[in-house]
């Protein structure tokens, strides 16, 4: 019995970080070491040896020494370059940010909804695993963080949390991270006192829901939260990248304000020069990859042309015939 009880405690300090593993050890000690007690009758000595005290633990350390590893990274993560001189888009005012809180020895978690946005930002994670939301929202809308553990060493010492691509969160998501961050730090405020910027064009793709209408996708969007209208908005009206092609980034804005289609035509007639019409007794697949990867009928590339362009498809069906 004395042994599955040490094994058991062993647990409880890897898996569920006691707020004093000492005053535990202590509590529970004659059970812990009875076999040992028993054995060792007449030499306390070699029973206090096998069962290590716990005091370590307890030990004072000045503040460096205190800081947790997640932290430590934290505020050793090194700032890009591009950061410090950045220049318009809204991920360039991410990355700005992202510099400037630095800069001052300060922490940053940079997060996103999906990975190849945060791919984008300078350390950046999901937000599901930053978090540690859970997927399955009814099950839990509570992060699986333990109020002792390093990552919430972290937020606490957080300054500012950037949520890129927040218009495809579910608003469930974002109330997980409001719980977290009241519990974490101060309940009686939204997300517990933090600096928390949301980013996102809702113009884009909203959160995806499988053979679900538009209006059911809007209903579970952080716009129908009941903390949206507590929520400060900002709006980028300038389109930086857009003055290289400012007929091009006309369309697209007139088509993310639904202003080419009507309610008897939801057809949207493309731009001529994005159009590549199709020939007949051609392989369209063969002339759309000969169009976007000019350099494979050459047989002489690099990798290189695959991290500046690439074929988009609505269908993972079209995404493995194209690949094949």
């Amino acid at each position: 019995m004395p042994v599955a009880l040490r094994s058991l405690f062993a647990t409880v300090l890897i898996f569920c970080q006691p707020s004093n593993p000492n005053a535990l050890w202590l509590k529970y000690y004659d059970a812990l070491s009875e076999d040992l007690n028993r054995e060792f009758q007449d030499s306390e000595a070699k029973v206090r040896q096998l069962t290590a005290s716990l005091d370590h633990l307890l030990e004072a350390t000045d503040d460096e020494i205190a800081r947790t590893r997640d932290i430590i990274d934290a505020l050793d993560a090194p700032i890009p370059e591009h950061c410090i001189h950045c220049r318009g888009s809204k991920t360039f005012l991410y990355n700005a940010l992202y510099a400037e809180i630095r800069l001052m020895g300060l922490i940053v978690l940079p997060t996103a909804t999906s990975g190849i946005a945060a791919a984008n930002i300078p350390s950046g994670r999901t937000t599901h695993s930053r978090f540690k939301i859970l997927i399955d929202t009814e099950a839990s809308v509570a992060c699986d963080v333990p109020k002792q553990g390093s990552l919430a060493a972290l937020i606490k010492e957080t300054t500012l949390i950037i949520w890129d691509e927040a218009s495809m969160a579910r608003k469930e998501n974002v109330v997980s991270l409001d719980l977290l961050l009241r519990d974490l730090c101060d309940e009686t405020k939204l997300f517990g006192g933090k600096l928390v910027i949301f980013g996102g064009d809702f113009r884009q793709v909203l959160p995806v829901l499988p053979r679900k209408i538009e209006r059911k996708a809007v209903g579970v969007s952080i716009v129908s939260s009941a903390l949206w209208p507590q929520l400060k908005k900002f709006r980028l009206t300038e389109n930086r990248r857009g003055r290289e092609d400012p007929h091009f980034s006309a369309f697209l804005l007139a088509l993310g304000n639904g202003e080419l289609q009507t309610p008897e035509n939801n057809y949207v007639q493309l731009p001529s020069e994005v159009v590549k019409p199709l020939e007949d007794g051609r392989d369209p697949i063969t002339d759309l990859t000969s169009l976007t990867f000019p350099e494979l009928d050459l047989h002489t590339f690099t990798s290189d042309i695959f991290t500046t362009r690439a074929i988009l498809t609505p269908m993972n069906d079209d995404v493995d015939s194209i690949n094949t």
